[in-house]
């Protein structure tokens, strides 16, 4: 099991976050699309709850992120499956009474650290960001690495958010 820190900036056009992108090693740009579900009663949505398909080009995954564990970034236990058949497992999740709720399209731009990852996430709808991610084995770890990506890239604390796009883009719904 995998524990993820996490937390988002909203970028503005000159915003000085994006010269220090600028020199941070890209991975790569990509186009996803998430497909968030949830049960009939809503039930995993108050618990504060993700699951949801996900498509990067040809590559599928299905992500279950567990309800936040409180404190100054957004912790969650996460579990990723690559599949292989996305209108299979959709057929499953809708047979098992999870009904689609939102899509999100993004435009992703990935970077590399050593402690991290960060992405340049343009939300159809929604505006651009730069999220910010740490995984653990704990839930210190991953805020201990989430930290230090915070103080390397030099983030404001009271710029910071730690909410969801779906919850974003619902207005906290």
């Amino acid at each position: 099991m995998l524990v993820e820190a996490e937390v988002k900036v909203r970028i503005l056009e000159e915003d000085p976050i994006l010269t220090r992108l600028s020199k941070l090693q890209e991975k790569g740009t990509y186009e996803e699309e998430d497909t968030y579900f949830d049960d009939p009663l809503g039930i995993l949505r108050k618990m504060g709850g993700t699951l949801k398909l996900r498509r990067r080009g040809n590559e599928y995954s299905i992500i279950f992120k567990g309800g936040d564990k409180g404190g100054e970034y957004k912790i969650k236990e996460e579990v990723e499956v690559r599949i292989s058949d996305v209108n299979a497992m959709e057929r499953i999740l809708i047979k098992l009474g999870f009904k689609p709720r939102l899509k999100i399209h993004k435009v992703r731009t990935e970077y590399l650290l050593p402690k991290g990852k960060v992405f340049m996430d343009r939300i159809r709808g929604l505006g651009t960001f730069v999220e910010v991610e740490a995984l653990g084995r704990s839930r210190e770890e991953a805020e201990c690495r989430l930290k230090e990506l915070v103080k390397e890239l030099k983030l404001n604390h009271k710029n910071l958010i730690k909410e969801s796009y779906p919850r974003m883009l619902l207005g906290g719904k």
